[in-house]
């Protein structure tokens, strides 16, 4: 059963390529327009102020598909399905 990332950091840790990485959502440099993407698709609990809020980045070009992080995810939301 898929649910949400809990940010442990296990995903990051393990990964060789240290392709995912838990992001403070302030600091990434967007444009307006994913700004606003990002924020209408994530569901930011709204007791957790904008400048605590946190995001999991995996760069799809850099993974070489290794399946650790799958592994490593104790809430079941890393998969290898590409969607």
């Amino acid at each position: 059963m898929e649910t949400e990332c809990i940010l442990c950091g296990g995903c990051a840790d393990i990964c060789p390529v240290n392709c995912i990485q838990i992001l403070s959502f302030k600091n990434l440099i967007l444009s307006e327009d994913s700004h606003q993407l990002i924020t209408d698709r994530c569901r930011f609990d709204s007791d957790i102020p904008v400048d605590q809020r946190m995001m999991l980045i995996k760069n799809e070009e850099s993974c070489i598909r290794c399946g650790l992080c799958v592994k490593q995810c104790p809430v079941g939301v890393m998969t290898m399905v590409d969607g």
